[in-house]
This record gives structure tokens, C-alpha cells and sequence, in this order.
């Protein structure tokens, strides 16, 4: 209940699919120093619609058409997943920390991300929406389905390259929530007759200690971040740009106060022995224990590897003497609920202070997307981004499988 709990209050955070913002190549001739604030938010799913999550955020009632209409949609890896981050980043064109590298400068950085992956099995869906009534004398097969929530916040410093704009930087890690359960073997078989039901159950999780506020940390790491764009002249002697990322590479050591789940069990209730649990005594001694059951509750310190990104993306470059060029990128993030992500698009710019981008998209914790993005320049100075990679999902709320809402600002001065 708790991590349901977690789920829907990281979807009511955030009105908001993306996977990475899109991205505009201004300058080689960088000095003085420049901030870019990024605000990217988006959930996806590749089984669940709109008109399902939505009925967990606003209330209201799950018909059986919304039931089937999703059941329809369910394959053998039914994922939900998102990111909400907030990032400040400071470039600092002026400072040489290294006197023999002129072209080097610094990069500081202040983020805060919630990070949500999660998967379903099929006869999990079809159990909580269903019952078991369909499965008589059938197994359920609800293995490897699990939940994860991580929200941690960053705070990096590195050494930038002033030409190309690209850093390596170490970041200080202070985690506030961790949450992250998982069901290994685990079935149910229902009798023919409905009258026993035998489980084998496996499972294991952490969650963190309760915090008292929203960036209590309960956890201490550290991760590596890298980003470099290359830049290279094609056979029409036009400048093009390839944006390389690495970034999550890092841990995090959650405190000894972090509680320990284990489960690994098999049994078989009969009928009668259901009906003599459900009405026994409160004050009676229990039918089974936690031995019996195999469960075991504990605190202990943990160790989370963070979902390690990288992405390669052709990035539009403004000063370009094209006003129509092309954008792709693929992107893979280290979990087992999301999917290479890649697409292909295009980026228009009619005026010097204005660019349009369209994409479409597939994977990532979603399906098919397209993608609609809007950058306004003001000289060499300014830049904002507005953007959503989930256009369906954006202005057709009920239809799509996901919400996007990226903004953007850099400022030089």
C-alpha cells in the first residue's frame, strides 16, 4: 500500500513524457558566465492510458471498459516510469583553474530529481482488477514485477570546456526517499473446485526512513556526470553537432535505519482454513507466524546504484546556414522496465531569434510519441525552451499513455 501510495503521489506532482529536452547548439565564443535553469517532468507508460492513472488522481470510478481497454493493451512487459527534475547549472567562462589549459573553465550544479520505474505482470493486473475467478484450476504468474521511487538532490562541480560547452563533473549525493520492492519467483495456483489456494511467494525490498521533510536526507553518495559535443564540418562544408552524455554514474549509501524486507514462502489454504482466518479472534494466537511465513523485517544500511544514463543525439545548430535541419538520438537508461529510446525529428528555424522542432519517438517506459518543442533567442544573451514530447498525451489528456512538460532558460551575461 505504501508504494501505491508513493506511485500516485509522484503522478499527482507532476501534470506531466519527455526524454531529454531538445537541445540547440549556440556558440563556440563562450566568456563571462551563463546559468541555464531546466525544469524536465514526464511519466509514461507503454499498457496503462490517461483514463486509468487519472481515475487514482482525481477519484472517480475504474468502469469495466477503462479495465478492458487496458487489459487489451498488456504484453510481457508492462512498465510505468518517470522522471521530475529541476536543475541549475553555472558556467564559468572567466576562471583557469588549470594554467597550462586556457580552454578550461568551471561548471557548478544544484539538482533535485524524483525517479519513479515500475513493471506489472499481466496476471498481477488481472488479479487486482479480475479477481481469480478466470484462473481456476490456472497458476498466476506475477514474477519479477516490482516498484522503485528514489527522490535524491545533487550538487556538482566540475571542469568545462569553453569552446564546445562540454564538462566533467563529480556530484555530491544527499538521499531523501528511497522505496524499491521486488517479487522474484512468485505465483498463486487457484483449485479447479475454488476451494484451496497454494502461493509461492518471493520477494525482497528497501525502503528509507521516514523523513520529516522534503529534502530530510536519509542517505549520502557521490556520481560522475559527462557531457561533450562534438562538432565536425560535413561534405557541404556545414558545421554539425554531436551531443555524447553519461550522467547517474554513482551510488547512494543509504543510513542503518533503512528497512529490510524479505519473503520467501510457499503454502496452501484451504477453504476452511480461509474462512477460520478471516473470522478468527483478534486476542487468538496467530495460525501462522512469520517463520512459518518466512518473513523477515529488519534495519540494515544499503547501497542503490542510481539508473545509470547515455544518450547520443544529433543536435540543431542555431547559426546554421540551414533553416531546416535534422535531429535523431538514441538514449538507454539502466533499468530493467524501460526500453532503448530513439527518435527522429526535425528543427526549423525561420528567423534567427526562433526555433520549432517536431519528433517522433519510440521507448523509453512508453510507446510511439510525437513530440512538439518551441526555442526563442534573444541575441547571444537569452534562451527559453517550451516543449512536451508526448503531444497526444499533452492536449488529448484521456487518449494518450503518458504527460510531458519541459521548460528551459539560459542566461549569459
Amino acid at each position: 500500500m505504501k508504494i501505491i501510495t508513493l506511485i500516485l503521489a509522484f503522478i499527482i506532482s507532476v501534470y506531466s513524457h519527455s526524454q531529454e529536452i531538445t537541445r540547440v547548439f549556440s556558440d563556440t565564443t563562450n566568456q563571462g558566465h551563463e546559468i541555464e535553469i531546466t525544469s524536465f517532468n514526464y511519466y509514461a507508460s507503454n499498457s496503462f492510458n490517461n483514463e486509468l492513472t487519472d481515475k487514482f488522481i482525481k477519484g472517480g470510478e475504474i468502469t469495466q471498459s477503462i479495465k478492458d481497454f487496458n487489459q487489451s493493451k498488456l504484453g510481457k512487459l508492462n512498465s510505468f516510469g518517470g522522471e521530475i527534475e529541476q536543475r541549475i547549472l553555472y558556467f564559468n567562462y572567466d576562471i583557469t583553474p588549470l594554467k597550462n589549459r586556457p580552454n578550461l573553465g568551471l561548471v557548478f550544479s544544484l539538482e533535485d530529481v524524483n525517479y519513479i520505474s515500475t513493471n506489472i505482470s499481466s496476471d498481477l493486473f488481472n488479479t487486482i482488477f479480475y479477481g481469480n475467478q478466470n484462473y481456476l484450476g490456472d497458476t498466476m504468474d506475477f514474477s519479477f514485477s516490482h516498484a522503485q521511487y528514489i527522490h535524491y538532490q545533487k550538487i556538482g562541480f566540475g571542469l568545462l570546456h569553453k569552446k564546445y560547452k562540454s564538462y566533467l563533473k563529480v556530484d555530491f549525493l544527499l538521499g531523501n526517499r528511497l522505496e524499491n520492492y521486488r517479487l522474484g519467483d512468485t505465483w498463486m495456483y487457484s483449485s479447479s473446485a475454488s476451494d484451496s489456494i497454494k502461493f509461492n511467494l518471493n520477494a525482497e525490498g528497501y525502503s528509507s526512513d521516514t523523513i520529516k521533510s522534503y529534502f530530510d536526507s536519509k542517505g549520502y553518495g557521490f556520481s560522475f556526470d559527462f557531457e561533450h559535443n562534438f562538432i565536425y564540418v560535413d561534405k557541404k562544408k556545414r558545421s554539425q553537432v554531436i551531443n555524447i552524455k553519461l550522467s547517474n554514474f554513482g551510488v547512494i549509501f543509504w543510513d542503518k535505519n533503512t528497512r529490510f524486507t524479505y519473503v520467501d514462502s510457499a503454502n496452501v489454504f484451504s477453504g476452511f482454513e480461509i474462512t477460520d482466518l478471516l473470522s478468527r479472534d483478534s486476542s487468538s494466537a496467530p495460525l501462522y507466524s512469520t517463520d512459518t511465513l518466512g518473513f523477515f523485517n529488519g534495519l540494515r544500511q544499503h547501497a542503490e546504484v542510481l539508473p545509470f544514463e547515455i544518450s547520443i543525439q544529433k543536435l540543431a545548430n542555431r547559426y546554421s546556414s540551414q533553416k531546416l535541419q535534422f535531429i535523431f538520438g538514441l538514449k538507454a537508461l539502466i533499468s530493467s522496465d524501460y526500453r532503448p529510446y530513439g527518435f527522429f525529428g526535425a528543427y526549423y528555424s525561420p528567423i534567427s531569434s526562433l526555433g520549432l522542432s517536431t519528433r517522433l519517438a519510440y521507448g523509453g517506459f512508453g510507446g510511439l510519441k510525437l513530440g512538439l518543442s518551441a526555442n526563442y533567442f534573444i541575441k547571444n544573451k537569452f534562451q527559453v525552451h517550451l516543449g512536451t514530447y508526448d503531444l497526444i498525451g499533452f492536449i488529448l489528456p484521456k487518449y494518450g499513455f503518458g504527460k510531458s512538460l519541459n521548460i528551459s532558460m539560459n542566461i549569459k551575461f
